[in-house]
């Protein structure tokens, strides 16, 4: 498998990324306004903080993929238990809305 790693230096996709997250905060944060309709806070609970992370998880994939790349398996307890953590977390995330749903339900048919 044959892997390409983005040239070192600034890369211009987080830049869009980050000016797109602090135009939506922009927006949202002016009362009454009309283009609230376009950013993500008015289709859900999300909004520009979501983007933020993204970013974050974004920069660590090009920072931790040279490192990866050199050695691939987890060889010291750290590795090892960031792994553990990682997995951890991606079944909390899996369960969490399942396990959430009845009471999402119960909050929402009792709204007027």
């Amino acid at each position: 498998m044959t892997v390409t790693l983005p040239p070192k230096g600034r890369d211009l996709r987080l830049d869009l990324i980050r000016g797109v997250a602090n135009w939506q905060i922009f927006i949202n944060h002016i009362p009454n306004n009309k283009l609230n309709w376009i950013t993500t806070e008015y289709y859900g609970f999300s909004d520009a903080a979501d983007l933020f992370i993204f970013i974050s998880g974004f920069t660590a994939s090009f920072v931790y993929a040279r490192i990866m790349l050199d050695k691939p398996v987890p060889r010291n307890p750290r590795d090892r238990r960031v792994l553990a953590q990682v997995v951890e977390h991606l079944m909390i995330l899996i369960t969490s809305p399942t396990a959430h749903a009845p009471v999402f339900a119960a909050v929402n048919c009792c709204k007027a």
